[in-house]
């Protein structure tokens, strides 16, 4: 599949390989002003993880036919994370930051990380190394018009806990919210810039994107995608954090999409059949969930 706004850039491959940390200051890089794909991976002390995590995403996205860009947020990391991002900016113009100094939770740096993005796409991951960057373009590819692809975690490297709590919510999860979506907890999807900013921002946002998304009229895809081992750093989620919080924060949601699904259908419904009709007028169809924000509102000033 060929998507609109991609361009093949000449970039020393060799040169990560051959350099022991995987950057080499002098290496090629090309400046990319307006990418199709943004990378948006938030941060919380995971300063062993920046340097090995980058050369896997370089190695992979050097290679793919779109224009691309790869945003780090660090959420008030406390281990040197932000020294590491900097140091990690020096391989390619492409990578950008933000650096904050309070930690906020992961769904408030997935959303500073998506005001930042430039891509029309939106390609989530984590800081852990868990994700694997190989299976980026395996998910673009199946992006079609109004769709989100959101990855199945296969052979799960977590311990049994982690494993049974996953799978215990996920279930509870699909029955209140009949979405099919099988793995809501892994990080790794691709979705369209235009419905990621509609997104409510509350802590622990981020389990609900295919829900947010299908309110939107959005069509979920789901794809196995491989999970490896943490090496580095420590898990920041635990039993009550992932479950007990979740379970309130599901309740939320579920008030929420009962209370803007009916337009929401509706919309959906003139996408699908009066399009045809006048594709001019119907063009432009508001699919837009309130996320409770000002338009003067604005983030903090990037460092880069």
């Amino acid at each position: 599949m060929h998507l609109p706004g991609s361009h093949q850039f000449n970039i020393d491959n060799q040169a990560i390989k051959n350099d022991k940390d995987g950057f080499n200051p002098n290496s090629p890089a090309m400046v990319c002003t307006n990418p199709y794909i943004s990378v948006v991976i938030p941060i919380f002390n995971e300063a062993d993880n920046i340097r090995p995590l980058t050369t896997n995403i370089l190695e992979t996205v050097i290679s793919m036919p779109w224009s691309w860009e790869l945003i780090y947020i660090d959420d008030g990391s406390t281990d040197g994370s932000s020294h590491e991002i900097q140091c990690v900016t020096r391989r390619d113009t492409r990578i950008r930051y933000l650096c904050k100094t309070i930690n906020r939770g992961q769904s408030y740096a997935f959303r500073e990380g998506f005001r930042m993005a430039r891509g029309k796409l939106i390609v989530t991951m984590d800081g852990d190394m868990q994700n694997d960057p190989n299976d980026i373009p395996m998910l673009l590819n199946m992006v079609e018009d109004e769709t989100a692809v959101c990855g199945i975690r296969q052979k799960r490297c977590d311990n049994y806990v982690r494993r049974f709590s996953s799978k215990f919510a996920n279930f509870i999860r699909r029955l209140v919210f009949h979405d099919g979506v099988e793995d809501t907890g892994c990080s790794l999807k691709v979705m369209p810039r235009d419905a990621v900013l509609n997104f409510p921002v509350f802590n622990g946002a981020h389990r609900f994107y295919p829900v947010f998304l299908r309110a939107q009229g959005i069509k979920i895809k789901q794809v196995n995608v491989n999970h490896r081992p943490r090496l580095y750093g420590k898990s920041k989620y635990g039993i009550v954090n992932r479950g007990l919080h979740a379970f309130i924060d599901m309740m939320g949601v579920a008030w929420l999409i009962s209370r803007t699904h009916k337009n929401q259908v509706s919309h959906v419904h003139v996408k699908e059949e009066c399009c045809k009709k006048n594709p001019i007028k119907n063009k432009h169809i508001d699919r837009t969930l309130n996320a409770g924000l000002s338009k003067k509102e604005t983030i903090e000033p990037a460092i880069r």
